[in-house]
């Protein structure tokens, strides 16, 4: 008999939780689940460095290499890519937030927002300058 396990995030209100699933796998049968297990929540500033995170190995770093001096990114974009759930302004919190700033080496110039758009919104553009 042989265990199997994977790794799961669900989305739960305002947190991430992390589960680890255990299938025992028998030849010839469909696995059999054997357990579920909580092994890490994010909330709040966890979930801020997730998405710092992120946006500097898919975006800052990827720029960096191309030899770009800047970049735009757009709010509603890392929100999608990361399958966020109703987590915008954290999103944007963290592209406006200096520990982004620091901690890349990257300036905001500007954030772009339509007219009718008082904060945070999917639509937000962020303009960075890469050192």
């Amino acid at each position: 008999m042989e265990y199997y396990k994977t790794k799961d995030i669900l989305h739960s209100g305002t947190s991430l939780i992390a589960y680890c699933i255990f299938y025992i796998l028998i030849p010839g049968k469909k696995p059999i689940l054997y357990s579920v297990t909580k092994y890490l929540e994010y909330k709040g500033i966890e979930l801020a460095e997730e998405v710092r995170r992120y946006v500097y190995e898919n975006c800052i770093k990827p720029a960096r290499n191309r030899g770009e001096t800047e970049i735009v990114l757009t709010s509603g974009d890392i929100h999608e890519q990361m399958k966020l759930n109703q987590r915008m302004p954290l999103v944007c919190s963290v592209l406006r937030g200096s520990e982004l700033q620091d901690a890349f080496n990257v300036i905001l110039v500007r954030e772009i927002r339509l007219p009718s758009v008082k904060k945070d919104s999917s639509t937000n553009k962020f303009v960075f300058r890469i050192e």
